[in-house]
């Protein structure tokens, strides 16, 4: 069995120191997800949020809908990898 641990936190919480130093253990059993951003509230909000295409983060980076769409894809291709990874 696979066990998924989840953490969600509001800003200034620690999420992102806590994801960085989970990416330096993922060299045996744990597996950080492996985003390309070091802070994964973009690639969650943007695979989860059904207001994904309103995001400010995209919208600053002039995104529009179809490009939001692409890094959706992008994001859930990841996540799903990373969560069907046997070695972890």
């Amino acid at each position: 069995m696979k066990d998924v641990i989840l953490h969600i936190g509001f800003h200034k919480t620690g999420s992102s120191s806590i994801q960085v130093a989970l990416r330096g253990l993922a060299q045996g059993k744990v597996k950080a997800a492996s985003f390309p951003q070091e802070n994964h509230s973009m690639a969650m909000y943007t695979i989860f949020s059904r207001h994904r295409h309103s995001y400010y983060i995209w919208k600053e980076h002039g995104h529009d809908e179809q490009a939001i769409d692409g890094l959706r894809d992008g994001f859930l291709r990841i996540l799903n990898e990373d969560l069907e990874d046997p070695r972890h």
